[in-house]
């Protein structure tokens, strides 16, 4: 997936921290890569989970390889990753 749905937010480098650090809520983000295998079979998984979740959770997406330095994904940066943020604090 690369672009946002009904569900789930792409958002850039220069809106993480609004949009997950600075979050209310618990957020999902799904760290991707348009070449990743997995990444593919998850994208249309968080998409149908994230309708049901929207009002207790957030799910975001980022993607990866096109020079993002987001440092706080629980996982290694350079790597497609998911993790869940909640209070502004990274857990895998």
């Amino acid at each position: 997936m690369n672009k946002s749905t009904a569900n789930i937010k792409l958002i850039k480098e220069g809106e993480f921290d609004a949009e997950v650090v600075q979050s209310s809520l618990p957020v999902v983000v799904d760290f991707y890569a348009t070449w990743c295998g997995p990444c593919k079979i998850l994208s249309p998984r968080l998409d149908e989970l994230a309708g049901p979740l929207t009002k207790k959770n957030q799910i975001r997406q980022n993607q990866r390889g096109r020079g993002s330095s987001v440092g706080t994904t629980p996982g290694d940066s350079r790597f497609a990753d998911a993790g869940l943020f909640q209070e502004g604090q990274g857990s895998g």
